[in-house]
């Protein structure tokens, strides 16, 4: 982002790629004074490692999710399990590969993984949870980006800043509804 002196500074909406508000020189406009730099990791807390335990029950991921898997909660808890990728996450990204499972461009392919179709949506979670444990979060794996966290996952997994604020939003979201489903128990 440029920052200039006397002059309001127009954001992008990540989403639609259009402005938020159109900029307005207050008087003239004046030279750049500074350059600013913005890490994308900076945009959302990322401290959270995709390996660490999602610490969460069925019903509660259940009432964390929406749409279509809202049914596929057991099998992101059993990923969990298998292959120690943070259920939640896994999920967050689902639902934005697929809109919370409504949409897919091959059959059963939730997180639109390459050109491939799946027998079950159960399947496909597990092979992409598995892809991800031995390709993105291990030090020896092909895709590692230099650390366990979306940030790093997405170094190779998409490489767009709206793509890792979109699922990261998408984790709040999940978290918010689990963290209100706890509060009426």
């Amino acid at each position: 982002m440029i920052q200039y002196e006397n002059e309001i500074i127009v954001e992008k909406n990540p989403l639609t790629l259009g402005p938020t508000m159109e900029s307005f020189p207050l008087q003239t406009e004046a030279p750049i004074v500074e350059e600013i730099e913005e890490d994308p990791k900076d945009a959302f807390e990322d401290t959270s490692s995709l390996l660490s335990r999602s610490n969460v029950s069925l019903k509660e991921l259940e009432a964390g999710l929406k749409y279509e898997l809202v049914p596929l909660a057991a099998y992101f808890l059993q990923a969990e399990e298998l292959y120690g990728v943070n259920a939640c996450y896994l999920a967050a990204i689902a639902a934005l590969e697929s809109g919370w499972g409504r949409y897919q461009f091959r059959e059963n392919n939730l997180f639109g993984f390459g050109r491939k179709s799946f027998d079950t949506p159960e399947e496909c979670i597990y092979y992409v949870a598995e892809f991800l444990a031995t390709e993105y979060l291990s030090e020896d794996g092909r895709y590692f980006g230099g650390g366990y966290s979306l940030y790093h996952v997405n170094k190779y997994y998409n490489g767009s800043d709206e793509w890792y604020e979109s699922v990261s939003s998408i984790y709040a979201s999940i978290m918010r509804r689990i963290e209100e489903y706890r509060s009426t128990k």
